[in-house]
């Protein structure tokens, strides 16, 4: 699997493998949050549609369309301020090998 160097790039390869992307703010109060209210409606696998977005903001991150849109679940494993969150999921049997997200500037998308 090729790995995005630009948030653009993550953005269309990740619509190509899992389906409708949004923008969402890539930094300040707002990170992660989506950029349009109405991100339900306009989420898009269209590769124009985003490319426009991410010309306007480059550091936008992609945001994944969940649920029935999809067919995708998120789990949101917390390992911040002394939280164990990967120690008590491998405590539970663990996942098999799964796509890995970073909301790091440098790096988006992992494997």
């Amino acid at each position: 699997m090729p790995k995005p160097t630009t948030n653009l790039e993550a953005a269309l390869l990740a619509a190509e493998i899992f389906g409708p992307i949004f923008p969402c703010f890539g930094c300040g109060q707002y990170a992660g949050k989506p950029k349009f209210e109405s991100w339900q409606n306009i989420a898009t696998r269209d590769r124009t549609t985003l490319m426009d977005w991410w010309r306007k903001d480059e550091q936008a991150l992609p945001g994944l369309a969940t649920g029935s849109i999809s067919g995708l679940a998120i789990l949101n494993v917390d390992a911040t301020n002394g939280k164990q969150g990967f120690r008590n999921l491998r405590a539970l049997g663990g996942l098999p090998k799964t796509f890995t997200v970073s909301a790091s500037a440098s790096r988006v998308f992992q494997v």
